[in-house]
């Protein structure tokens, strides 16, 4: 099962704030004009992108990778140590962290930026790498599809294969 444990993202009183003073305009308007909730981490990401892009619109248009470090995701499974070692061994992108459960098992505690998971993900959804690994990161995968998230991956097939998920570019 895998958790969400943080989400961190831009202090939004101070960037209001801010963002009001330097230029004399309420960097919200776009979360009224698609009525997105100012709560959501995804809309910190919209409204930091709309900066950039003033046409930009959050349901048909991409993240520039720039704007996806401006969020930090912390994710927890429950993994035997084999799984937990093969994730280690394959990761470049993500900080990992383990909390021993029992003999057998430990707590993974994955962490990186938005544009982390982008780029781990289908790295880890290969048909090559381990059905444990491709199992997990499936699950991973279908938390951030569940959520505003979702076109992230937009450039990739998504296909299933023994009951895991495998992504490869279209």
């Amino acid at each position: 099962m895998i958790t969400v444990v943080s989400v961190s993202t831009i202090s939004w009183q101070q960037f209001v704030k801010g963002i009001q003073e330097l230029t004399g305009k309420s960097p919200t308007r776009i979360l009224d004009k698609y009525s997105l909730d100012l709560h959501n981490p995804f809309s910190a990401l919209v409204v930091l992108q709309s900066l950039k892009t003033p046409l930009y619109n959050p349901w048909s248009d991409s993240f520039d990778d720039e704007i996806l470090q401006h969020l930090s995701i912390t994710i927890a499974t429950d993994v035997s140590y084999t799984i937990a070692e093969d994730i280690y061994t394959l990761n470049s992108h993500l900080k990992i962290t383990h909390v021993t459960l029992d003999r057998a098992s430990c707590l993974l505690i994955m962490s990186g930026t938005l544009l982390d998971w982008k780029n781990v993900i289908p790295y880890m959804l290969k048909r090559n790498q381990t059905i444990e690994v491709r199992m997990v990161f499936s699950e991973v995968y279908t938390l951030f599809k569940n959520t505003d998230f979702r076109n992230l991956w937009s450039g990739y097939k998504i296909e299933t294969e023994e009951g895991c998920l495998i992504m490869r570019l279209k």
